[in-house]
């Protein structure tokens, strides 16, 4: 049949890992979306998913993650602070959004409650989570800060 997706499966997730990474996992409802703002201002997140310094692997739309966010080394790690937020795009229940931040060796895990979906809408304003904080260069080395965002 013409469109039909029989047979076909949907892809896997191309997991990076460097000196940032953000994963989003979330339950039952079909779609939670992963939003990051670099220092420099630049918004990755479904429709613009290649950043100045990190990418977004995949927008997952149908199951319950993973979507995740990463700084693939330190040549393309920028000093200042990342804005992790999460937006409950689409679904018909309360979902609970889990997101893993790693920031050199620190790793901080996070739960946070999302009563409605906010579609489109929430592009704009995603539920803040968390900020790392990069102090340093490539040459010294950097520091990281990470902190919930509420």
């Amino acid at each position: 049949a013409i469109g039909s997706a029989i047979g076909l499966e949907w892809p896997e997730p191309q997991v990076g890992n460097g000196p940032i990474s953000v994963t989003l996992t979330w339950g039952a409802e079909p779609d939670v979306d992963l939003h990051v703002y670099e220092p420099d201002g630049r918004h990755v997140y479904y429709e613009d998913m290649v950043g100045t310094s990190g990418s977004l692997d995949f927008d997952d739309v149908r199951s319950g993650g993973p979507e995740h966010y990463y700084v693939s080394d330190c040549e393309s790690l920028t000093t200042g602070t990342y804005l992790v937020g999460v937006n409950y795009y689409y679904g018909e229940a309360p979902e609970t959004a889990h997101v893993q931040v790693q920031a050199g060796d620190i790793i901080r895990d996070y739960s946070i409650g999302l009563l409605v979906p906010e579609g489109s809408y929430g592009n704009d304003n995603p539920s803040p989570v968390a900020s790392i904080e990069v102090i340093g260069d490539d040459e010294q080395g950097y520091e990281f800060n990470v902190e919930v965002s509420r």
